[in-house]
């Protein structure tokens, strides 16, 4: 019979799971409403893992707004019937990422949530961590401003945001404990 080594628990090789991010799965927010003018004010869309299982909800909000040139002079959205109508003008969206319901225990130690932005050099943005929930609130608001250009519309004719939540595990190691070195250490 072989000893099992439980102070080791959540490590592969040395490496500890309960220090990394683990990706819960991806929320799609499809931008075909984008495209044609909707606002979303309050959804809820699955988070699904890499498996294709729902590993939870997530709550959300989508608003958009129209600016002419010179990105400051707002234009009336009711005008216009989609993006095609617009280009060379800007679209502002603002993303609410709100609560996430029943994420996976075993990742309800810490969670954020993620997400490339739709400009060329797809800038990453996170939410704030979320200590000890299996429902986050992660009170992320997210402000963008993009030119609407032929290859923005195609993008949001046919492409969702992905939006990656992450999850940590909660260590089970305990701290390694000093030992005494010399006999008058108390």
């Amino acid at each position: 019979m072989t000893n099992i080594d439980t102070e080791h628990d959540g490590e592969t090789f040395g490496w500890a799971l309960a220090d990394s991010w683990q990706k819960i799965g991806d929320v799609f927010i499809f931008l075909v409403s984008v495209f044609n003018l909707c606002d979303t004010p309050k959804d809820e869309s699955p988070i699904i893992d890499s498996k294709g299982i729902k590993q939870g909800m997530q709550n959300y909000s989508l608003m958009l707004e129209l600016l002419d040139f010179d990105k400051t002079t707002k234009l009336n959205i009711l005008e216009y019937e989609t993006l095609n109508e617009l280009v060379g003008k800007n679209l502002k969206l603002t993303l609410e990422l709100k609560r996430a319901t029943e994420i996976p225990e075993k990742f309800s130690y810490k969670t954020k949530a993620m997400y490339n932005w739709l400009d060329a050099d797809a800038t990453l943005f996170e939410s704030r961590e979320v200590d000890k929930s299996k429902s986050p609130d992660f009170q992320y608001r997210g402000e963008h401003t993009i030119a609407i250009t032929e290859d923005l519309i195609n993008h949001m004719m046919y492409n969702t945001l992905k939006i990656g939540i992450h999850g940590m595990i909660e260590g089970k190691r305990q701290p390694v404990k000093k030992q005494k070195t010399h006999a008058n250490d108390d």
